[in-house]
């Protein structure tokens, strides 16, 4: 049983252009440019640099690996659209100082844990080092931070439990 973030995207296409074998093709195709877009965002917002947000959505857009997903029926771009978004979301959130964009790095959270279980493995050093960044902070808003953090898990766990409970797949 496949994880749902990739049929759930193709069946939004089936209803726009019907059924036919090349329409799900067409999923890995179209994901490439909102993971340039969510690259573009985090390497922007990282180095406040538009030019190194443009090389960098270059970069991922013409990689070996991403052509290869394009043209594959395959959940790894729906992945990387997930993980490229989590990031950028947990840079927003200023390691978790502000609670509407770390719910928002829970949400990207769990839905690449919908996209693939070996999200789960991706996702383990960005989480080491964003509570080794909130437990090593020293001022007040430790306390704030650790709650919003805990808060996007629990938004995580929560949205990755709707599926590998019910089907036992984890």
């Amino acid at each position: 049983l496949m994880e749902p973030m990739l049929p759930a995207t193709t069946g939004m296409l089936y209803l726009l252009f019907g059924t036919p074998q090349h329409v799900a093709y067409l999923t890995n195709l179209l994901l490439l440019w909102p993971l340039s877009c969510a690259v573009f965002l985090l390497a922007t917002a990282d180095s406040r640099s538009p030019l190194a947000g443009w090389l960098a959505a270059w970069v991922c857009f013409t990689m070996p690996g991403t052509i290869v997903f394009s043209r594959e029926y395959s959940p790894e771009p729906v992945l990387a659209v997930w993980m490229a978004l989590g990031l950028w979301c947990y840079v927003q959130s200023d390691r978790c100082q502000r609670l509407p964009w770390a719910i928002g790095t829970g949400v990207c959270l769990g839905l690449a844990l919908l996209s693939r279980k070996i999200a789960a493995v991706y996702l383990a050093g960005p989480l080491l080092v964003a509570g080794w960044q909130v437990l090593s902070d020293t001022r007040p808003e430790r306390r704030r931070r650790l709650r919003h953090a805990l808060t996007a898990l629990g938004i995580g766990a929560f949205l990755a439990r709707l599926w590998y409970l019910p089907y036992g797949k984890w």
